[in-house]
């Protein structure tokens, strides 16, 4: 298998980002090496929550960040 391509997430997490995430994590052909929370149709904390009950759900070893601090 050719080496996965390593990426950073960076998003909003709703309803759609939460599955865009959910297939990059689970993904053979992608290495999810972080994920960065935004400011969208929600405030960055709540995104931020989103992205870390996610992870954990998947029970991945991602750092999740919030803006430019480690959460």
């Amino acid at each position: 298998m050719a080496d996965r391509r390593k990426l950073i997430f960076d998003c909003d997490t709703g309803t759609d980002d939460a599955v865009a995430l959910m297939s990059l994590l689970l993904s053979d052909n992608v290495d999810v090496i972080g994920v960065t929370s935004v400011h969208g149709n929600r405030p960055v904390e709540n995104t931020t929550d989103n992205n870390l009950r996610l992870v954990e759900f998947l029970g991945m070893d991602v750092p999740v960040c919030k803006g430019c601090a480690c959460g």
